[in-house]
């Protein structure tokens, strides 16, 4: 904590920021399980690399200003790694 009343303005921004990507992301995991749903459905695999690495090139072709290449695929990389693991009903991917 900081007694700059700026800073802490900033950081509350930052606070709803956060809350807004954790709904984005819980948003995003309900579609992937009714992706999941579906593949088993139609005996689709869990794992598509293509789609996956034309996911990966887009959002790196995409990320604005400051984030880097290296930020986006990270974090990316994750998302998507912990969605498939939701997608294939692995507790533990």
């Amino acid at each position: 904590m900081t007694d700059d009343p700026e800073v802490e303005a900033l950081r509350v921004e930052i606070d709803r920021i956060d809350q807004r990507l954790l709904q984005v992301l819980a948003e995003r995991a309900a579609v992937v399980l009714r992706v999941g749903e579906r593949k088993k459905l139609v005996g689709l695999a869990v794992h598509d690399p293509r789609r996956e690495q034309a996911l990966l090139e887009r959002l790196v072709g995409q990320a604005p200003t400051p984030l880097d290449r290296e930020l986006v695929l990270a974090v990316f990389r994750t998302i998507v790694a912990e969605c498939r693991r939701l997608e294939a009903g692995s507790p533990e991917g």
